[in-house]
């Protein structure tokens, strides 16, 4: 497809909007001309700002999605960054919570460990006492087998 009427040169679509509307403002002023000489100052102006407010308001419609779409990704983009920043809330908060709960712990482990000391040198004395009385107790038993043996002499004397 081309601009412009059919006795213009034509020109491609894909150039800019702006360059084919002053093409066919063009071609119709010289047709304006050709028809009415008189007013053709007038309807040339008329047509050229015709042709200009199309062009205008074709470049402010793109201009105007462009907006809306660069509008869009940023309420897009916002709706995320709250939700990372949520999360991100969250975790550090249960970083916290984390920390809280590895000190209690470190200081339970800590009295724990000095507990099991204190039990080991409480097993350590009474191991000790045990074994003097496990020696006390063989020195009583030694004690009384002599008994024994001086009471069986005794009774073995008498009778």
């Amino acid at each position: 497809m081309t601009c412009g009427p059919v006795s213009s040169p034509s020109v491609s679509l894909d150039q800019n909007p702006l360059i084919c509307f002053l093409h066919q403002t063009t071609y119709t002023a010289l047709f304006v001309k050709k028809c009415c000489l008189k007013m053709r100052g007038a309807v040339a102006l008329l047509v050229l700002l015709f042709c200009v407010s199309g062009a205008w308001a074709q470049g402010e419609s793109g201009g105007v999605k462009a907006e809306l779409k660069e509008l869009s990704n940023t309420v897009v983009k916002q709706k995320v960054e709250p939700r990372v920043t949520n999360t991100e809330l969250q975790q550090r908060s249960r970083i916290k919570e984390l920390k809280k709960e590895n000190a209690a712990l470190k200081v339970r482990l800590s009295a724990s460990a000095w507990e099991v000391e204190d039990l080991k040198r409480e097993n350590a004395a009474l191991e000790a006492r045990v074994t003097a009385s496990e020696r006390e107790n063989t020195a009583f038993e030694a004690r009384l087998s002599v008994i024994e043996r001086e009471v069986e002499e005794l009774e073995n004397k008498k009778g």
